[in-house]
């Protein structure tokens, strides 16, 4: 998988804006040097979910409910009912509730038979998979990790002979 991504970042053309048609690496070779060093241990207390839940509650999306009267959002399910099946939605979020609103897209739309669809109330749900332990892979109990053994530079166990 490694190599995978290993030739896709430097060997395959990009489409992005900022590559210019080269692959990310070749237009972007800053990206190879760490801005900083990785440490598990310090990524929870560098994450900041307040500042996802500001970015998020900036955006909205459009979904059409399905048959059942389900939307899939980020890959999760979320059950707004069956009188809402087939009909287009926007979704906002709530950041101080962390939830997603459900909001019938244009309720007078007519129904094939030529019937106005009914107005629905706004459907408040829970945002699900947006833990920070969702979010960052990591554990909220570091201890939770697997102990690492961390690399020595070979020169140390294997150092070159003075002749």
């Amino acid at each position: 998988m490694d190599a995978d991504w290993g030739e896709l970042n430097a060997e395959c053309p990009s489409r992005a804006k900022g590559c210019h048609g080269q692959p990310p690496l070749v237009a972007h070779p800053e990206l190879l040097v760490p801005r900083r060093p990785y440490r598990p241990e310090w990524e929870l207390d560098l994450f900041d979910l307040k500042r996802v839940d500001t970015y998020l509650a900036t955006q909205t999306w459009t979904r059409t409910v399905s048959q059942v009267g389900q939307v899939t959002l980020g890959g999760y399910r979320y059950g707004l009912g069956k009188s809402w099946a087939g009909q287009s939605v926007s979704v906002s979020f709530d950041a101080e509730r962390r939830q997603f609103v459900f909001t019938q897209v244009r309720p007078e739309t007519k129904t094939k038979r030529g019937h106005c669809l009914p107005e629905l109330a706004p459907v408040c749900l829970d945002a699900q998979g947006l833990s920070v332990e969702d979010l960052t892979g990591l554990p909220a109990d570091l201890a939770d990790l697997p102990a690492r053994q961390l690399m020595l530079p070979l020169s140390i166990c294997y150092p070159q002979p003075i002749l």
